[in-house]
């Protein structure tokens, strides 16, 4: 009874958190429509879907992490990623591959995002690319975009950081 009350407390206290924190700026993912197509048809449909859900859940930590210092939208477009480790798709053309033993070499990702200002107007923009081109480098994890989530962890971390300071040049600008 008394782990009952305890998970009961928790989930209240998380949910007053969530409704006194400050909302996200809004966010948008796209994949760039020159890779969409490369993407589906060499590691499979449900990839972009895969991947899109590792850069919103990463820009949303670190905009968490951001205490609300960055308040504007952002834009982030996928170049492209390559996987670590084999994808079900790959493993299904070739099934040799072993899903954990199986590793390529320049897993990682390439991503460039967009800081707007409410008007749409572009105000700052941020590109990173990660790709571990050597074995002793390349991420010990089983996930086949392992070396993408390590890109995308950079790249949202900088995307963040020029969005605090775009939001404190915006915020001084009009005082």
């Amino acid at each position: 009874m008394n782990r009952f009350f305890d998970a009961l407390l928790l989930l209240t206290a998380t949910s007053l958190a969530a409704a006194t924190t400050p909302s996200e700026p809004p966010v948008s993912v796209e994949i760039a429509p020159g890779y969409q197509a490369a993407l589906q048809s060499t590691y499979g449909a449900r990839e972009g879907a895969v991947l899109r859900s590792y850069i919103v859940g990463s820009t949303s930590e670190a905009l968490r992490s951001a205490h609300g210092e960055c308040s504007l939208s952002l834009d982030v477009v996928l170049e492209r990623a390559a996987p670590t480790h084999p994808t079900m798709k790959q493993q299904d053309d070739n099934p040799a591959l072993d899903p954990f033993r199986s590793v390529y070499i320049n897993g990682g990702a390439s991503l460039t995002g967009h800081i707007r200002a409410a008007d749409g107007r572009t105000l700052a923009t941020v590109t990173d690319s990660y790709f571990a081109d050597q074995l002793p480098i390349v991420s010990a994890g089983k996930d086949p975009w392992s070396d993408a989530r390590l890109a995308i962890g950079q790249f949202t971390s900088k995307l963040v950081k020029a969005c605090r300071r775009q939001t404190a040049a915006a915020d001084a600008s009009a005082h």
